[in-house]
């Protein structure tokens, strides 16, 4: 019986940035077997009796397999406006009043827009941008939404996508 003692070559399988390096492989290594054989006694009959003998035999032997680096995940764009805007600075009562918004990243966000009179008075919005990051929107001035002592309305404007927001502000007057 012949035996291969040369390890098999496994280059085949190896991955990543080193796979033209050599690891180590598998050597061979002898271990002691039984084996049968006839022993000649004097008696006329022949009687087998078990005799050690060395056999060379590979055996394998673990090496370290490369692990694939985990891959990081993309940072979030940064949540922001391009711009907001307040058509009209000075505004007349009944008049109607146009506010714009656009988001940084051209996507899908949700839009909280609120907007004090100095009354007391607000009116809200809770909705989504479009598709592009833009909102827009047009009202009609309330009467009864200045005070005596100020006609200024602040709009507050909050951007929000998953759990990251992102807050302005803008103002207008309001005459009577």
């Amino acid at each position: 019986m012949t035996q291969n003692l040369v390890p098999a070559d496994f280059d085949w399988f190896r991955i990543g940035p080193n796979s033209l390096t050599p690891v180590p492989t598998a050597t061979a290594t002898s271990t002691a077997t039984a084996v049968n054989t006839a022993t000649a006694v004097n008696t006329a009959t022949s009687v087998p009796t078990d005799t050690a003998t060395a056999t060379a035999t590979a055996t394998a032997t673990s090496t370290d397999t490369p692990v694939p680096t985990a891959t990081s995940l993309p940072k979030p764009a940064v949540l922001g406006f391009g711009y907001v805007s307040v058509w009209y600075h000075f505004i007349n009562v009944g008049h109607k009043q146009h506010l714009q918004v656009q988001a940084k990243s051209h996507s899908k966000h949700g839009i909280w827009v609120t907007v004090q009179f100095p009354s007391g008075l607000t009116k809200r919005w809770y909705t989504q941008t479009d598709n592009h990051g833009l909102w827009k929107t047009d009202f009609v001035i309330p009467g009864g939404s200045t005070s005596k002592k100020s006609n200024r309305a602040l709009v507050t404007f909050q951007l929000w996508k998953g759990k990251r927001t992102a807050k302005t502000f803008s103002s207008f007057y309001v005459v009577r």
